[in-house]
């Protein structure tokens, strides 16, 4: 068989950390073996997936099988190399062929006839995934993910616990929308306990501790859904103005209606995006879109079809729960947000028009008391008023939240410094028991707004 790149968005051999290489390691020295690899959102398992589709397809046949058509072109555009196989579970299905190896990415959403699909056409699997990522309701009732991982005997279990995508301000607020499983409560593990797991090792990497890459995620409270979109566009024509390298933006929604409504607003405020419908129309759109090379795209999409990808920003408006509309389990509902918030590389924006039936407001107040002063400075809230004129704003410290038991309007919006930012987040792993890394970096973006 032909050698094929061992290369993944530009990354390579050379950018993958030890636990990553002692799994493929694992894996190229024990090809029959099964194994499934659980990780953490930003882990690195769809980077690791790819490299071991290119490793072993140098000696094996073998295929990478994806849930959703965006994360199957996300791979594609990031692998560069036509010669390796990756396609989504339901286009596989249509004619489902043996490979010696199939390995499954997101894999915490198939369902048990899936899964024995897969089995009875591969000698062997590398199954990847997080069940705090599974959003199908169907998925989660159908136990067929739980099945695997814990009732079989023939799979080798490893771990990811490194997030290297989040920065410290979108992991915070991320973190907010963790759940504990019932088999991490049967343990005994802690809620606070692992939020500190999924922070804590972020230390590990200097661009992510940047106060260039921390600007706090913010929360905007808008007059009306007029003001909400003129934030959005707003949003977008600042990050497009920026210096930065790359500025990928997707909007986000649960429901495709919506999404529309968001598409006519923009369209009216003369902002260009791309719309991922759906249907059959949606894989057309995805072919025009290269998710390496589109360093200016703005997409708009549902949060399912984002499983597995990420992206520079993330835009979420609309948090009101009417107006989400979620469905499935409190847990689904719960995944389904953190899985959104662990998507942006670097930064986070929310709105709504009634904070008090915000998720994402009423999310943060619900801890607030349980964060200390240096936490709160991930988060800001801001009027739309404040936002669009562009006024300066405290960020949200302890005495930002009084009175009405939230966040506090506190007079426009800025960015913080990043010498200001670098202190916080010294602070704040001190505060960890761990020790803040004063790496320099000259590749960091400037700063937008």
């Amino acid at each position: 068989m032909a050698e094929h790149n061992t290369e993944f968005g530009g990354k390579t051999l050379e950018d993958i950390h030890e636990k990553q290489m002692d799994f493929l390691r694992l894996v190229l020295q024990n090809q029959n073996d099964n194994y499934y690899l659980k990780g953490c959102a930003g882990s690195g398992k769809t980077f690791i997936a790819a490299l071991a589709l290119g490793m072993i397809s140098d000696k094996r046949s073998a295929v990478l099988l994806v849930y959703t058509k965006m994360l199957k072109n996300f791979i594609r555009d990031n692998l560069n190399d036509d010669t390796l196989h990756t396609t989504h579970y339901h286009r596989w299905l249509q004619h489902p062929e043996y490979y010696d190896t199939i390995i499954i990415d997101e894999c915490q959403d198939f369902r048990e006839g899936w899964i024995n699909k897969v089995r009875s056409c591969s000698g062997s699997q590398i199954w990847l995934g997080d069940i705090n990522q599974q959003i199908y309701s169907e998925s989660e009732k159908d136990g067929g993910f739980e099945t695997l991982i814990y009732n079989s005997e023939n799979i080798v279990n490893q771990e990811f616990v490194v997030n290297y995508r989040n920065s410290i301000s979108t992991a915070n607020f991320a973190k907010l929308f963790m759940r504990l499983t019932d088999d991490e409560k049967e343990l005994g593990i802690k809620l606070e306990e692992k939020r500190e797991a999924f922070i804590k090792p972020i230390l590990n990497n200097p661009k992510q501790t940047s106060g260039a890459r921390n600007q706090p995620v913010l929360l905007i409270d808008c007059e009306d859904e007029n003001a909400e979109y003129d934030c959005i566009a707003a949003i977008i024509k600042s990050i497009r103005d920026s210096k930065e390298d790359s500025k990928q933006i997707v909007i986000a929604q649960l429901h495709h209606d919506d999404l529309t409504d968001i598409g006519d607003a923009l369209t009216e405020r003369n902002i260009d995006y791309k719309r991922l419908p759906r249907g059959p129309e949606k894989e057309a759109v995805l072919d025009t879109i290269n998710f390496k090379e589109d360093k200016d795209l703005v997409l708009l999409s549902t949060i399912h079809s984002l499983k597995g990808v990420e992206i520079d920003y993330i835009i979420f408006p609309r948090t009101e729960d009417y107006n989400i509309d979620f469905f499935g389990s409190d847990e689904i509902n719960s995944n389904l947000l953190y899985t959104l918030f662990t998507r942006p590389k670097t930064r986070a924006f929310c709105s709504f028009t009634d904070k008090d039936r915000s998720v994402v407001y009423n999310q943060v107040y619900d801890i607030i008391d349980e964060l200390d002063d240096i936490e709160k400075s991930f988060f800001t809230l801001v009027t739309s008023d404040e936002y669009l004129s562009g006024t300066e704003v405290k960020q949200s410290g302890s005495e930002t939240y009084e009175d009405e038991g939230g966040p506090e309007q506190s007079g426009g919006v800025t960015e913080q410094s990043t010498d200001d930012i670098e202190d916080q987040i010294t602070k704040y792993f001190k505060k960890l028991g761990g020790e803040a890394d004063d790496t320099e970096d000259d590749d960091e973006p400037d700063l937008i707004f």
